[in-house]
């Protein structure tokens, strides 16, 4: 089970030693513990599923004979009444496990549902949706999974993962310049460093200072022959900005699996291909070639070379679930730092473009 990751084991036990205590007196008064039982998760409102590994997990670590089948994935609608998850076992601890697990699931859902309504509200004004550290302790990793399931996107994972000068750093160094600058001095060339500003001026002093600005450009069939002019664009009009290329992720069911939205990737590669030789030739800086983007390490594009990116291991359980592989990358030398491809990609196209390759 993907999400069975030491951490969450932990968080899961304190939370059921913490609610059960030295027992459930209630249901050992009127229970037989040796009575077996089915039950049934609905859900009472409209809302978008997430959290059902979670809630199996729970289950199975208060009691392993609990049988827990998850019938809706996590990210897809469901409507008031809806069975979302089902169990058999002995009664007596379904029972006492029952509010952990459910509370594991409510918030989760909760969150994905909330982010969902965010990102439809933001769909025609072309805005994402990205959450903040402002999450629960030990939480993190749950909460953010359920911004991704309800379609919005993850901002940094932590304090050390980016460089975000706020306006307290402002403050505090003087003005919007000299905060970008000592980011700039102090931090990793690998972090991004990012600025608040309030007004045009405070956005000019970030430019001139160093800050980064990063233009996006999303590859369906309808654009991907644009990528070159978009190049171009940001080297006459953006010097100094950094251009990022995406796909289109189908992670939920927010985005409908279409293959003008979602073509194979090896249609996309040539003008790819021809886009970052370009932006190399007029020095445009170009981010976005790691596996995170939907892009299997496979595929990267000439003409980077895998082996000069910055590349750690994948944290357990990070990704799973989202991701699919195909027997090939068992054998292939970045198996352990490649996602893989998304698995709304491998429904629509399959996994044969994926391959094992060598380090040289």
């Amino acid at each position: 089970m993907w999400f069975d990751t030491p951490a969450l084991r932990t968080l899961i036990d304190l939370a059921l030693a913490e609610d059960v205590g030295t027992g459930d007196h209630a249901t050992e008064a009127t229970l037989d513990p040796t009575r077996l039982g089915h039950a049934a998760v609905r859900a009472k409102s409209d809302s978008i599923m997430c959290g059902g590994a979670v809630f199996v997990l729970v289950m199975q670590r208060f009691d392993p004979r609990i049988v827990a089948r998850v019938i809706v994935a996590d990210g897809q609608r469901v409507t008031h009444g809806t069975v979302v998850i089902e169990l058999d076992g002995p009664l007596a601890s379904i029972l006492t496990a029952e509010r952990i697990a459910l509370n594991f699931l409510q918030r989760m859902s909760g969150i994905a549902t909330a982010t969902r309504a965010y990102v439809d509200a933001a769909a025609p004004h072309k805005a994402r949706i990205a959450d903040t550290r402002k999450t629960l302790p030990g939480y993190r990793a749950l909460d953010k999974y359920a911004v991704r399931m309800g379609g919005g996107h993850n901002h940094r994972t932590a304090l050390d993962a980016g460089i975000l000068v706020k306006e307290n750093h402002t403050m505090a160094a003087g003005s919007v310049a000299n905060a970008v600058q000592r980011a700039r001095n102090v931090g990793s060339h690998l972090l991004r460093v990012e600025v608040e500003v309030e007004t045009l001026a405070d956005l000019e002093e970030a430019l001139q200072a160093g800050a980064e600005v990063v233009l996006n450009f999303v590859l369906c069939e309808a654009n991907m022959h644009e990528f070159g002019d978009f190049i171009r664009l940001v080297a006459a009009r953006w010097p100094k900005a950094l251009a990022n290329y995406s796909f289109v992720a189908p992670s939920t069911d927010l985005v409908p699996k279409e293959k003008r939205l979602i073509p194979r990737y090896s249609d996309m590669l040539p003008f790819l291909s021809d886009g970052l030789r370009l932006a190399d030739a007029l020095h445009v800086r170009v981010v976005g070639f790691e596996s995170m983007c939907g892009l299997p390490l496979c595929l990267i594009p000439e003409p980077f070379d895998r082996n000069q990116l910055q590349l750690t291991a994948i944290p357990e359980g990070m990704g799973a679930g989202e991701f699919v592989r195909a027997e090939a990358c068992g054998q292939c030398d970045y198996r352990d730092r490649c996602y893989g491809l998304r698995q709304g990609y491998a429904e629509l196209h399959g996994t044969s473009e994926l391959q094992a390759i060598r380090q040289v």
